[in-house]
Order: C-alpha cells, then structure tokens, then sequence
C-alpha cells in the first residue's frame, strides 16, 4: 500500500500548498490590516488543510471482477501494484520512511526545545521586591503570572500556571518600557497562547515538508504578536516607550529559539510588527466583511479546482459482474450494489403476458447484506422472483446502523417472438386433434392440502379425447389454484391412452407442462449442460417456423395424423438433431425436414446457455 500512501500524502500536499498559497496571498492583495480577524483567519486556513482528508470526497476505484473491463478510476501514476519478491524496496517505500523520520526529527527538537523552557525555569529566579511597572502591568491586563529574571529573551511559559521569564536586562529599563513589556507577556499568560503554540508546533513537526504549512504558521505568529501589540498600546497609550523597548531587545544577543513559546521578540517579525505600530489605520467594518467574503469566494473556487484535479483515493471496492437481466426486467436498486443475483422473469408469467410493477422494501445489515425484504405492492404471480432474487443482494454501506432501501423491480410482459401467422401454427398451440385418451390425472404428488382443490378443478377432464387444445384448458384449471405447479403427461404402454401428473415445480411460475414417453430417445452426451423442457413451454420460444411439405402419397391415400419428434436444440436456439418418436412411414421425412429448419429463442440458466431436449408434434391434415 506504500504507492498508495505516498500518492494520496503527494497530493495532498499540493492541496495544501494551492490553498495556504492563495489564502494568504489574497490578504496581502486586499492590503488588508486587521490583525484580530487575521488571526482567526489563518487559524480558520490551518484547520481545513490538516482536515483536509477528513472533509472532502474519495474517490473509490470499483474493480468488477469477472467483466472483460474495469470500470474503475485510476489510482494514480504511482501505483504500481506490489512489489515483486527478491526485488529492491521500492521507492515509494524509502520516501515514505524518509518523511516519517523528518517528523520524528523534528518531534525530538521540540522535546528539546520544552527540555531546555524547563532548565531556564529551574535556574530562573523570582523577581523580588516585584517592581511598580509590574503591579500596573498585572492590573491593567488582569493577569497573573510568576515573574522570573532568566538569561533568556522575553518568554511566557504555562499553561495552569503560567510564568513569565524576562531577560536580566530588564532592570536596567525605564519604567514604561518595563511596564510594556510585562504587559505583553501577561497578555499571552492571559490568552493561554502557551497551550495554542504548542500544538501549532505538532502540527509543523508531522507537516515539516510541506513548505505552506510553515509559510501559514509564520503568518499566524506575527497575527498574534501584532494583536498582543495593539492591546498593549491600547492599554499603556505609551506607544515611542513600547517601540523603544522592543529596540532595546532586538539589539542584544538572542539565545537559539527551541522553545514552542509566544516570545516578546522575534527578528523576522520586528521589522512588520513596528511598521504596524507607526503606521496603524483602522479598516471599517464593511470593507472587512467585503474583503473576506471576496477571499471566501475565491478560495472556494481554488478549493473546487484543486480537489478535482487532485482527487484523494480509497480502498478499492470490489463488485461482481453481474448477470443481465431476463428481457423484459428492468431494476432501480434504490442503493449502491456490490453484488446482485438478476431478477427471472416468472416463465409463466411470461407466457401469459403478465407484467407490472414490484415494489419491495429491504432491511440492509451493517456490512450491506439483506436481512429481511418484504413485498409493498406488486402483481402476485411476479413476487415469489423478486423475494428470492434480493435475499441475495449485498449493498455498499457506509459500517452505520443497519437501515433500509427500496427497490423497484419493472416486469414488461413480452409479446410473442413469433407470433402465428398461419394454420398450421394455430393447428400446433390449440389443435382438437385427439391422440387417445385423457386416461388418469394423477394428484398424489401434490400436498395434501392442494389434492382436494386441484382435484375439484382437472376431474371433469379425466376420460376426454387427450389434445392440445385439452392441455390449454387444463392449464386454465390449475392456473387458478396455484401458480407452482407442474404437469408432467404421456402414454402409457400400450400407446392408447394418456396420463397426468401433477406436482410442486422447483422454479416460479405457473403450470408448466412437460411430455414424456415411455421410452425417450437419449441423445449422445454433449460437455454443454442440458435440460430437458416440456413442448409447450418451447413453443413460446419459437422464433422461426417453416411449415411441413404434405407429401402427395400420403394426401392421395388420405394419411393423416401427427409426428412426434425428439429435438435437440443447440445453445444458439438452432436445431441440432431431430430422432423419431412416433408417426406414420409417409410423415415422418417432410416434418423433420421441417423441423431442422426451425429457429428457438436460446435457453439460459444463470445467464449461461444450455442445450435443450424437447419433444416436437407435427400434425399432417388437421381440422
């Protein structure tokens, strides 16, 4: 993850750098001269770059995994993905080590830095009698701090209680200029400066590469030193015996500055902070409310462009390629999906163009799984798929409380791929041609509590001429009992009668009707997964049909009747190979010459095509 690390650290760091750039470039183009409201600005600029990370958007690459491409974003030039074992460490693992060790470098000198506050402290001593300018310091300020002559320069230290060390010249001053001097120093004490700069100091050590940072913590010092400034003229009205005793420091030698403290003088600053003090002009309210809103809008406008040109990336998530959706389904998730199983649309449903709208409410688990989903509203046969397709969604979440989504699901009843257009396919979906007789319809496989209903329904059928037309009204029966049901016919031995038999099917839908004979034709085994489906459900599939040729012998000899063909039909819903069933001599060659030029809708299961058995009647001379 070190490429990833260090990109993400790069980037924000150029963040940083435009921003800080242009918000403290801003004030200085407005001349703006208020050091209160720049101390809070330049607070305000230092806590959006640390937080930076922590209030803008990620962006997450998605990895979709078993889909010829990705659709995810780049993770950045950098990311080279692991390294290869026995290679040398990689670079981005150096430079990251690197910037640790600066921070703990400098982590170290502040220690030593605070050590050596603490051994001014120790050898410092208490300044007894307290002298006049102190008392009126401490009165005019309300501070209260323990006042040390030290050999360093003007410092206050402290934070629950705080002391002040003054160098040991500080005697040797005038009144005023002592009084001005303490007067600084209690402020600070006052304003608990102490604790401020010292986590200003952490901030600059972890960001010590970072070349804006420092640039904004330097601004934010010379804010405070020139507010603290401005109080203590306001306070004393003594401004020439505060600029002379500023003076009076900077011309002696100073001490290196480790320590994290507000100190009375600083170099760099002496030069603005007395320019300030002779050149002081008040800005009005409405060109300070002016000026910062006129930063405000630019910096947001510098944010927006910088955070979209140097986006900061995540983990990557991980999403399964998902399944297409059976024609005719179309779904709004109602959320972001990692992994979805796709919605089937019921077969019977379908062959009854039965369609609609599905509205259904799922309870999300913390790690995004469903937990529960019930149905709102909805066609009843099209909700049993929808309850078993979502039960194995999982969502992306965000780790909060487990929480719910709604999800639409939009069945469009499909119009048949084909419809017919001539007799004899009207003759193949409600011919009355009868083939025996409609001998027992079998109930026993069904629940005890379905047997009786169900009976109530199909017994009146038993003992009639058997034909598909019989079939179709069959199938109305059992429709209107239960929509689960599977209807499995066939003759019997000796060929002159059929039979029914009626169980629970493992799939939705409704009757779903299936031939089998006695003996059925085993084509050669194929490594393509194979299923075997019922007549009646592949005639729906049908998309091109090509009527049998009625042979002259068989129409001059008044030969009529129906083949019956087993069918093998390929994964591209061609025909493959067609064997005989049953059917007279003179019938047989015309319809499976036809046959093998029918074309089917391809089969899938799971999305994967299969190959399909089936049985195929072709009637010669029907009415």
């Amino acid at each position: 993850m070190a490429p990833l690390y260090l990109d993400n650290l790069l980037k924000w760091t150029g963040q940083v750098m435009v921003i800080a750039s242009a918000g403290l470039i801003l004030p200085l183009v407005m001349r703006l001269r208020h050091p209160r409201s720049q101390l809070l600005y330049c607070h305000f600029l230092l806590a959006v770059c640390v937080l930076l990370p922590l209030i803008q958007p990620w962006r997450h690459p998605l990895i979709v995994i078993g889909h010829a491409t990705t659709a995810a974003s780049t993770v950045g030039p950098s990311f080279t993905g692991a390294p290869v074992a026995g290679a040398a460490v990689p670079w981005n693992a150096v430079v990251l080590w690197i910037l640790l060790a600066g921070a703990a470098a400098r982590l170290c000198w502040l220690a030593v830095g605070l050590w050596r506050i603490r051994r001014y402290r120790v050898a410092a001593t208490p300044l007894i009698p307290i002298p006049a300018a102190v008392e009126a310091a401490s009165a005019l300020t309300q501070g209260d701090a323990l006042v040390c002559i030290s050999s360093s320069a003007p410092v206050t230290l402290g934070f629950f209680h705080p002391v002040v060390l003054l160098p040991e010249s500080f005697p040797a001053l005038g009144e005023e200029a002592q009084c001005g001097i303490v007067c600084h120093e209690l402020l600070h004490a006052r304003r608990h400066d102490w604790l401020v700069t010292v986590l200003e100091e952490i901030v600059r050590a972890l960001l010590w590469f970072n070349p804006a940072i420092w640039w904004l913590l330097a601004q934010t010092r010379l804010a405070r030193e020139q507010v603290v400034d401005e109080e203590v003229v306001r306070l004393t009205s003594a401004r020439d015996p505060y600029l002379d005793a500023l003076l009076a420091i900077a011309g002696k030698r100073a001490e290196l500055d480790l320590a994290p403290a507000p100190l009375f003088l600083r170099r760099r600053h002496l030069t603005h902070r007395i320019h300030y003090l002779l050149k002081e002009a008040p800005m009005s309210k409405m060109r300070l409310l002016i000026s910062y809103a006129s930063i405000a809008a630019v910096l947001a406008a510098a944010g927006w462009f910088t955070l979209a040109t140097l986006p900061l990336v995540g983990s990557a998530q991980v999403k399964e390629a998902q399944a297409p959706d059976q024609t005719g389904v179309s779904v709004d998730p109602g959320g972001t999906i990692l992994h979805r199983v796709a919605v089937p649309y019921p077969p019977s449903a379908s062959f009854h163009h039965i369609g609609g709208t599905v509205v259904a409410e799922l309870t999300l688990r913390k790690n995004g799984e469903v937990a529960d989903a019930r149905i709102v509203s909805g066609p009843e046969e099209l909700r049993a798929a929808v309850l078993w397709s979502v039960l194995q969604w999982h969502y992306a979440t965000d780790g909060q409380s487990p929480h719910t989504v709604q999800v639409t699901v939009n069945f469009s009843a499909p119009e048949p791929a084909n419809p017919p257009a001539n007799p004899q396919m009207e003759a193949l979906s409600n011919s009355k041609e009868t083939h025996g007789t409609l001998a027992s319809i079998d109930v026993g496989p069904l629940p005890e509590p379905l047997q009786g209903a169900v009976w109530e329904k199909v017994k009146s059928f038993q003992g009639q001429p058997f034909s598909n037309y019989l079939l179709r009204q069959v199938e109305k029966a059992i429709w209107g009992v239960d929509n689960h049901i599977v209807c499995t016919w066939g003759m019997n031995k000796d060929r002159t009668a059929q039979t029914l038999e009626l169980s629970l099917g493992p799939h939705f839908g409704a009757p779903s009707f299936s031939q089998h004979s006695p003996a059925p034709y085993q084509f050669p085994p194929s490594s393509t997964p194979r299923v075997r489906v019922g007549s009646l459900v592949m005639e729906g599939k049908l998309v091109n049909m090509v009527d049998p040729v009625y042979p002259p012998q068989a129409e001059a000899a008044g030969i009529r009747g129906t083949v019956v063909l087993d069918v093998l039909i390929a994964t591209d819903g061609s025909v493959a190979d067609v064997r005989v069933s049953q059917g007279h001599p003179l019938l047989v060659g015309p319809a499976i010459d036809a046959v093998k030029q029918w074309t089917y809708k391809p089969t899938t299961i799971g999305g994967n095509p299969v190959e399909v058995v089936t049985q195929v009647r072709v009637p010669f001379g029907t009415e």
